[in-house]
């Protein structure tokens, strides 16, 4: 709480004409990109949209230019095999997600670790990015 009694939750939303909160996302699920904010849900679900992908998260990670850029943290559909993100990114042009709101790192993962109620742990993701190993997929 701060001096004036006001609690911060982290949600991010809008009010309309009525007086109605509906609640968008969180604050930490906003990627600035060189003061370009986006939302990371609207990002997952349009690479979700993918026939090739299963689930997908995507975080705000360092960028030299911009501050943060996308990275894509994926599970593919039962079958697949990864070649890499060239399909995805045809998908998400022809879906007209502007192009700032690309990935430039992708990651695939066997799973995507959750709560037990089923939300994505992104700070696990951004940790498992740190640790990235050789063996692992390159970001893109």
């Amino acid at each position: 709480m701060d001096e004036d009694g006001w609690f911060y939750t982290g949600d991010v939303g809008t009010v309309d004409a009525e007086g109605w909160l509906r609640v968008t996302g969180r604050i930490k699920d906003i990627i600035n990109r060189g003061g370009e904010k986006f939302s990371a849900r609207d990002i997952e679900e349009a690479i979700v949209a993918h026939p090739d992908i299963d689930r997908a998260a995507v975080v705000g990670v360092p960028d030299e230019r911009f501050g943060e850029a996308v990275g894509a943290f994926v599970m593919l559909a039962p079958g697949v095999t990864w070649t890499g993100p060239e399909s995805v990114l045809r998908h998400l042009e022809t879906s007209r997600l502007t192009k700032q709101k690309f990935p430039t790192e992708w990651y695939v993962l066997d799973e995507l670790p959750a709560t037990a109620s089923g939300k994505i742990q992104k700070h696990l993701l951004l940790e498992r990015r740190a640790a990235a190993t050789t063996d692992q997929p390159r970001p893109h």
